[in-house]
């Protein structure tokens, strides 16, 4: 086992804790309520610890979590996007576009690579898993030439 401390029982205790620190701490270091990472991080320990103190809570998270951890990707996914396609130029600073392009293109190597996996979750729509991946393909690289066009230099 990877993580000796880690027993089969602890594991739904040790995954709700995480989860919920993970989440608490994401909302607050996003939303800016409090300018300290510190306090951030305690506030988010604590949720997290009282929740795993919680064993209903916990089963439930336990029970639930793969499908919250999709359903989080996928926020995290588009609060990316929104921010590098989205956001506004700050006066005076330049926006460096060779992070965001190297990340979708490692993105759509990814999905090639993992593709038969993924698209196990998009077969009830009833589309061909070739024009799929076709489609999700164009679209990644149409977005890597409009972050290239918009905020690359001249």
């Amino acid at each position: 086992m990877p993580l000796p401390f880690l027993d089969p029982s602890t594991v739904p205790y040790f995954a709700a804790f995480l989860f919920v620190f993970a989440v608490v701490y994401g909302a607050l270091f996003s939303s800016g309520v409090f300018k300290q990472k510190g306090v951030n991080a305690v506030i988010a320990i604590a949720f997290g610890l009282i929740s795993a103190a919680y064993p209903p809570f916990v089963n439930t998270i336990y029970t639930y979590l793969p499908v919250a951890a999709g359903i989080l990707a996928v926020l995290f996914f588009v609060q990316v996007v929104r921010k590098t396609f989205g956001g506004e130029k700050e006066k005076g600073k330049e926006y460096d576009t060779f992070p965001p392009v190297i990340g979708l293109g490692i993105s759509l190597i990814l999905v090639g690579v993992l593709w038969k996996e993924i698209f196990y979750y998009l077969a009830p729509l009833g589309i061909s898993s070739n024009n799929m991946l076709y489609a999700v393909g164009i679209v990644i690289v149409i977005m890597i030439f409009w972050l290239v066009y918009k905020h690359g230099k001249q």
